[in-house]
């Protein structure tokens, strides 16, 4: 089957591999869409560890589930999905304490720039009315930025800020008004994301390369400082700024990705004296029910701007990485037969 192999180095192309066949308790999903991450970006650059090359990537996909192995329900098979790429045992301690990413035994499916990836029933989640395959593969982004909030413990009518307005950050801010932020700023410097951060409900959308965002802060509210900062742009400058930007008691979650060798200095006292709260986010964790109910009111699919086949891969990297497109995503060279099973 045809797959998007990445080979080391910054270099991701069109490929052939063996079509996976399904195990025990193992499903077979013929992949519909699969999105364009960031942390893709960052694993080609060498910041993200994956383990070695070559290894076929994605994992914001969705699909149709085609055929299952032993121990699986076969009512699933013909059944649409988005996909949770991390399928957690359910019984290591992690497991038990409520915190899925940490899971010790994880199934990863993290392979779907092809025609056909593996997953377990936990992983799948069936499409709500309205929502689309395209829609239904940004499932996992939208968990993460939904679980971001969540994590935040973001309250109705608290002010908002979101530094880094790509297809993570807006789904972030999404997130933050469909918890009842009565203001989310987006800090961003292309023009066009601002626009399409206004367009998905944010109620302002500034350029990070003029704004001056500590006058913003201080304008915000009776508080005189944003209640939350979501830092999802992976630049250590903004990261260094943040804190500053909080009222107090505010508090700052880190979503971006950084190299091994950033850190960011932060004084105590200014934890202290004004307890500050800073906490990071990965993943989708245990957010992907309440996210995949809530996928057709936040119009996920709004945010791709660029479907390519599988032939194209090596293209739309490119185009992503020079900032030419919001959210792109792969369309494997079968999409008609999907989208028949679908109907």
């Amino acid at each position: 089957m045809k797959a998007g192999i990445w080979e080391g180095g910054g270099t991701i192309s069109c490929g052939e591999v063996e079509q996976p066949q399904p195990g025990a308790g193992e499903l077979l999903v013929e992949i519909a869409y699969c999105g364009v991450c960031g942390t893709d970006l960052h694993i080609l650059d060498g910041k993200f560890d994956v383990g070695p090359p070559p290894q076929v990537l994605g994992h914001e996909a969705s699909g149709v589930v085609v055929a299952g192995g032993p121990e699986t329900d076969p009512e699933l098979i013909g059944r649409a999905v988005g996909l949770n790429p991390i399928g957690p045992c359910g019984v290591c301690v992690w497991c038990r304490a409520g915190h899925p990413t940490h899971c010790r035994n994880p199934y990863y499916s993290a392979s779907a720039y092809a025609e056909y990836a593996l997953y377990r029933p936990q992983q799948l989640f069936p499409l709500p009315a309205g929502v689309s395959l395209p829609g239904a593969a940004l499932l996992e982004p939208w968990a993460t930025a939904l679980r971001a909030a969540e994590a935040a413990r973001l309250r109705a009518g608290e002010n908002v800020l979101v530094i880094g307005g790509g297809s993570l950050g807006l789904l972030v801010a999404s997130a933050a008004r469909v918890l009842g932020a009565a203001t989310v700023t987006v800090s961003e410097p292309r023009r066009r994301n601002r626009e399409l951060a206004l367009a998905r409900g944010a109620t302002a959308a500034v350029d990070s390369a003029e704004a001056d965002l500590a006058a913003l802060a201080a304008a915000t509210g009776e508080l005189r400082g944003f209640d939350v900062v979501f830092e999802v742009a992976g630049a250590t400058a903004a990261l260094e700024q943040a804190p500053a930007l909080l009222r107090r008691g505010g508090r700052l979650v880190v979503l971006g990705v950084f190299g091994a060798e950033v850190t960011v200095p932060v004084a105590p006292t200014q934890l202290t004296d004004r307890e500050l709260t800073i906490l990071g986010s990965f993943g989708g964790g245990g957010s992907f029910g309440r996210a995949a109910s809530l996928l057709s009111a936040v119009d996920a699919a709004s945010l791709v701007t660029a479907v390519e086949p599988l032939a194209g891969i090596a293209e739309l990297f490119g185009r992503i990485r020079a900032g030419e497109e919001i959210k792109g995503m792969i369309q494997p060279g079968r999409g008609e037969s999907v989208g028949a099973q679908q109907a």
